[in-house]
């Protein structure tokens, strides 16, 4: 690797640049208030019986998107 020669560096973080203690009670407010427009980020949802059949489709690569599972 060239990167020292050139005085590169990598750096990583953790939850990106977001406060955790302030950030993430402010996500939750606002999906309970329903400003936070969740629903429209889910692809499709299943049941927890169709999970089997749901990870063989992630190991052929057909899922797309984001899908949630049903508990009930």
């Amino acid at each position: 690797m060239l990167l020292p020669l050139h005085q590169k560096s990598i750096l990583g973080n953790l939850y990106g640049s977001i406060s955790t203690h302030v950030d993430i009670p402010r996500l939750v407010n606002l999906a309970m208030k329903e400003d936070l427009k969740l629903d429209k980020l889910i692809s499709k949802k299943f049941k927890l019986e169709q999970i089997n059949d749901v990870a063989d489709a992630m190991v052929k690569r057909q899922i797309q998107g984001r899908w949630v599972c049903s508990w009930d």
